[in-house]
């Protein structure tokens, strides 16, 4: 559902700084840092007093069944979908285990692991955010100046890996690479930034799955 809060954590978070806008903004590093927040550290609290209140809050996973933990999507900047979405926790019926979803997509999500009740995955096709080289959403994917690997079957994605944390630069677009190890990603643009925790990941392999 698309709400102005989050219940009680919006009712205890403080205002957010002037400067920040909606939704948050600032620089992503892969050893886990999304501006002021980190992964497995910051709480749902603070990601609102960074972000503001969310305008989409729910309970998921990416797989039913306890295949991976639950989360608390909060999400920015929301539209409503006929199909499609933030997952829920509510299994789809086609005996895949994949989740249904909730209808709703978002420019920003943090999600917080339910377990461990920390941010574990960051995702934004937001330009506000930005890596340490410069990369944001929407750049031409042959100006990106990260160093980084792809790898199977996460095709489409640039990993940048740090010591507990993973940051994914998403290609759309351009041509996924083949083979193994996979070849460089050709042409398109940067869609989207997906920062996860290896700590506690929430999904299976690739970020989001």
């Amino acid at each position: 559902m698309l709400i102005a809060a989050v219940g009680a954590t919006a009712q205890h978070a403080s205002p957010r700084p002037a400067r920040t806008p909606h939704g948050g903004a600032g620089i992503v590093r892969a050893d886990g840092a999304v501006g002021q927040l980190r992964l497995d550290r910051s709480t749902a609290i603070d990601v609102q007093q960074f972000a503001g209140a969310a305008d989409y809050s729910g309970i998921g996973a990416f797989r039913s069944g306890g295949v991976v933990p639950l989360f608390l999507a909060l999400g920015y900047h929301c539209r409503h979908l006929k199909g499609g979405g933030i997952p829920t926790r509510r299994d789809d019926g086609t005996g895949t285990r994949h989740p249904r979803p909730s209808g709703v997509d978002c420019v920003t999500i943090y999600y917080v692991n339910t377990r461990t009740n920390r941010l574990a995955l960051f995702t934004s096709r937001s330009p506000r955010f930005r890596t340490t080289a410069g990369t944001r959403p929407g750049i031409r994917w042959s100006n990106i100046k990260d160093q980084g690997h792809t790898a199977q079957p996460c095709l489409g994605l640039l990993f940048i890996d740090a010591r507990g944390a993973s940051l994914a630069l998403s290609n759309i677009g351009g041509t996924a690479p083949s083979g193994d190890p996979p070849g460089p990603i050709a042409g398109g643009r940067v869609f989207d930034l997906e920062l996860e925790s290896t700590r506690h990941p929430l999904s299976l392999e690739c970020p989001e799955w």
